[in-house]
C-alpha cells in the first residue's frame, strides 16, 4: 500500500496555530520579499557567470 512520506513535517502548522497569528505587519513584508528577492539575484548572477565562464573556456 501506498504510503505518504512526511519530509514536509517540519514546515507545517496546526490550523489553530494559523488562525490565531496576528498577521504580519507590512514593513516586515516588505523586508522579507527584498531579502527574497537579493538572495534570488544573486543565484541569477552566479550562475550567469559561470554560463560566461564556460563559454570563455571554449573560445581560447
Amino acid at each position: 500500500m501506498y504510503q505518504r512520506s512526511n519530509t514536509y513535517a517540519h514546515n507545517t502548522a496546526r490550523l489553530d496555530q494559523l488562525m490565531t497569528a496576528a498577521p504580519m505587519n507590512q514593513e516586515i513584508h516588505a523586508q522579507i520579499l527584498r531579502k527574497h528577492i537579493k538572495s534570488r539575484r544573486a543565484i541569477e548572477d552566479a550562475q550567469e557567470a559561470a554560463h560566461y565562464k564556460k563559454l570563455d573556456q571554449y573560445d581560447r
